[in-house]
């Protein structure tokens, strides 16, 4: 009795086991005939598909609730480029978005700087681009920031970080990004 006992309490631990093992791949796994969206990682990375070289830039990226994230740094150029895709569930006012664009979202933004000032604000055709001068331990380095609506339900921020020094750079790599929209006229 003890050893059919110990059989099945055996048996039913491989079961279960196995049924664990398998249920993330079920539930990963869309249902024949049901076409699969793109994960929304790859969306982000692929903003930067036309702007940033593989041999210059290391590509990062995350998925979270309000938002995906993608990240681009060159230390070959002491430069950054990020993108984040966020999310709006219930939608957004296109007029409204300066309000929610404004300092205190730049004040979260730049927090990791000493310092930042924006020298200037266009739009071309509903994407605003911001331009900033930013501290951070005594570098000084020049930004582009861009705020374009993508669907009813997503905005594209993404911005470009050069030092001062390589500030014809960020011409070249802005222009890579948004070729109608790189630079504000001043």
């Amino acid at each position: 009795m003890i050893w059919f006992m110990r059989t099945l309490c055996a048996g039913l631990l491989l079961g279960f086991t196995l049924l664990l093992a398998a249920a993330p791949l079920a539930a990963q796994t869309p249902a024949p005939g049901t076409p699969q969206a793109p994960r929304e990682i790859y969306i982000a990375l692929g903003f930067g598909d036309p702007v940033f070289e593989p041999m210059v830039w290391q590509a990062s990226a995350s998925e979270r609730d309000d938002r995906t994230t993608a990240t681009w740094v060159s230390t070959t150029y002491g430069a950054l480029g990020h993108a984040e895709y966020l999310h709006f569930t219930g939608g957004y006012e296109p007029e409204n978005l300066s309000a929610f664009f404004d300092n205190e979202w730049f004040n979260v933004s730049f927090k990791d700087y000493d310092d930042w000032q924006r020298t200037t604000r266009c739009s071309f055709d509903g994407v605003a681009l911001y331009e900033f001068q930013l501290d951070m331990g005594g570098q000084q380095y020049v930004m582009r920031y861009w705020i374009q609506p993508v669907t009813p339900t997503r905005i594209l921020t993404m911005h470009l970080v050069f030092p001062v020094a390589q500030a014809d750079l960020l011409d070249e790599y802005s222009q890579r990004f948004a070729p109608l929209a790189w630079k504000c006229d001043r």
